[in-house]
């Protein structure tokens, strides 16, 4: 009997394991042509972050638009980028998996703090934004 209940609690962890790896966060596939990522400018909403992954060593980042101003960046932080969790967002705040440490929207292109996400290189080009793979790559030991 005591070997019974044992199997069925062991049983029963298994399950709320694999559970918990399914919550991961899905984001957008970001496609890549000529070596290049683009999006359409007037697909990014104000204050409204777009998540993507990539096929390469699993990198993700994130597009935003402040203040009419569209930056990019990893979805991994110089500090908590060993639990390869990222970000998530909270009302106007971008929030570290981690430690919820939590900035606002209008703080990231500026901020120096150690859990800030880190900025990836990109441009705008005829309402077109572009993030080039080699610059993605360059950020491929954060992931």
């Amino acid at each position: 009997m005591k070997r019974r209940i044992s199997k069925i609690l062991s049983c029963c962890f298994i399950i709320l394991i694999c559970a918990g790896c399914v919550n991961k966060p899905s984001y957008l596939a970001a496609s890549f042509t000529n070596d290049e990522f683009s999006i359409n400018e007037s697909d990014i909403v104000e204050n409204t972050p777009l998540f993507f992954q990539t096929n390469i060593n699993d990198i993700s980042f994130f597009i935003i638009k402040v203040n009419g101003k569209i930056t990019s960046y990893f979805n991994a932080c110089p500090k908590c980028y060993t639990a390869k969790r990222g970000f998530r967002v909270e009302n106007d705040h971008i929030l570290c998996r981690v430690c919820d440490v939590k900035y606002t929207f209008d703080s990231l292109e500026t901020g120096v703090a150690s859990c800030f996400p880190l900025i990836l290189k990109s441009r705008s080009i005829n309402g077109k934004y572009t993030i080039k793979k080699d610059d993605l790559i360059k950020g491929r030991a954060y992931f």
